[in-house]
């Protein structure tokens, strides 16, 4: 859960330094300094150095160097307590519910059972209605923190959003939360999806067979595809007992054709999908700019059958027989597996 790793406290004369260093640290990665404004061109959304009492102190990637699909900027308040990092990156599928969910998941497993969240909601971010989720977390660390987060989907693109201080300043770090929300700039391309924030609750029980692999070729994305409209309500499905703990399984509601299997809080996520246009259900593993596709069954493969391919039990299952690398630019490379 890497994105909710907490940040070390920055003293002052680090901080000013690091704000002086700021637009050669853009300029060096995908990041884009213009006047008061550090922009990721490629996603459409942009920062203002200064949003609030928080003031932009680094920008960077977090992986895939040079690539630009995977992205940070850090901001924090004058006298360093308050802290926030907007998140923007390139997963093969995104997803705001999923996102918020994962992230809910993440920052109790981080903080504790204590940590209560008091509000959820879909919010206004950057002029457009509704196209954030916005969560706040109190009596995290053992009641020493909290903690707010949001999601929006720009296009293909994540946007997360997190603030978190000491629970004295509830206030500023729920006040730095709203500036980052009202304060983000989109390009018009950046495509703003609504973002719907719905509790998630048990599916209806439905009796499920074994799927078998049957002989098609998996399906990949052409480059003009369009980008995935979030799930509005989503259900829990089971979950999969895995060696190093246990997994969810999401589905649409109204949809138990089409299985959703996130494993972290950073976009990795195994999904299985009717295939448009053919006969069979596609299961394919997401993560940051990438997808490998996997086989192709006659129905949504059981928990089991998850549980298998995930721990690698079943080698034929767990076998990519293609790949798709996606660019910042919106392009792709497909490689079949030999």
């Amino acid at each position: 859960m890497r994105r909710w790793t907490a940040l070390t406290l920055l003293p002052f004369s680090l901080i000013c330094l690091q704000a002086q260093a700021a637009d050669g640290d853009a300029t060096r990665e995908a990041w884009r300094v213009d006047g008061d404004t550090a922009a990721l061109d490629a996603a459409g959304v942009g920062f203002p150095l200064q949003m609030g009492a928080l003031a932009l102190v680094k920008s960077g990637e977090i992986s895939s160097g040079g690539s630009g699909i995977d992205n940070y900027a850090q901001f924090v308040s004058a006298d360093g307590v308050i802290q926030a990092t907007a998140y923007i990156y390139l997963p093969s599928h995104a997803d705001t519910a999923i996102a918020a969910h994962m992230t809910d998941q993440a920052i109790h497993e981080r903080f504790g059972a204590a940590t209560r969240r008091t509000a959820f909601a879909s919010v206004a971010a950057g002029g457009h209605a509704q196209a954030a989720i916005r969560s706040f977390y109190e009596h995290a660390a053992d009641g020493a923190l909290v903690t707010g987060a949001a999601f929006i989907q720009a296009g293909r693109w994540m946007v997360k959003l997190r603030v978190t201080g000491p629970t004295e300043r509830t206030r500023d770090v729920a006040a730095g939360l709203d500036a980052m929300l009202s304060s983000i700039r989109f390009a018009p391309q950046a495509r703003i999806a609504p973002a719907v924030a719905s509790a998630m609750a048990a599916c209806p029980a439905a009796a499920q067979a074994s799927a078998r692999i049957i002989d098609a070729e998996p399906a990949t994305e052409a480059d003009d595809a369009p980008a995935r409209t979030p799930m509005s309500r989503l259900c829990i499905r089971g979950s999969i007992a895995l060696a190093d703990g246990k997994v969810q399984m999401l589905q649409p509601v109204a949809d138990p054709d089409m299985l959703f299997v996130p494993l972290d809080d950073a976009g990795r996520m195994l999904t299985v999908e009717k295939r448009a246009g053919a006969a069979g259900y596609q299961l394919s593993m997401h993560e940051i700019g990438r997808t490998d596709a996997y086989n192709v069954y006659d129905r949504v493969p059981t928990a089991e059958q998850i549980a298998a391919i995930l721990d690698g039990s079943d080698v034929a299952g767990a076998t990519p027989r293609a790949s798709t690398a996606y660019r910042a630019d919106g392009g792709r490379t497909i490689t079949a597996a030999r």
